[in-house]
């Protein structure tokens, strides 16, 4: 695990109390395992997996899915995985640490028009130049 970056406003001691309190957080973090296709199956003929009367579908556009249950992983794992390049997928455990989900990003950087600017009727720009 990389230790974190110091910011000019922390003493040495912060960063080691900040270092030790993230992995506590993963020690305590609910794991949960990651299901990558990795078939070279089209998507039509494998594109989820039935496991005791469920169906698991993979995601469209990332190819996975995540299962909080450690024994069924491991079944999927030991059915379907395999050697490097012959296996249909791949089992990857990933720590749940709370409080650190991706939220993703919701600014909007965009808007329509200067106010000190002049526009024409179709919405262009009208330069100096041009007047």
């Amino acid at each position: 695990m990389k230790r974190p970056k110091i910011a000019p406003a922390m003493t040495e001691k912060d960063v080691e109390q900040a270092f030790k309190e993230t992995a506590k957080q993963r020690v305590k973090a609910e794991k949960s395992y990651e299901i990558y296709k990795a078939s070279r199956k089209p998507w039509s003929q494998f594109n989820a997996i039935d496991v005791d009367g469920r169906r698991l579908e993979f995601g469209k556009q990332t190819n996975a899915l995540r299962v909080r249950d450690k024994k069924l992983a491991m079944d999927i794992k030991q059915t379907l995985g395999g050697k490097p390049g012959e296996a249909d997928v791949v089992v990857v455990e990933v720590d749940d640490v709370p409080g650190q989900s991706e939220s993703g990003h919701r600014y909007f950087f965009g808007f329509k028009g200067a106010p000190w600017a002049k526009y024409d009727e179709f919405g262009k720009r009208i330069t100096e130049d041009e007047e």
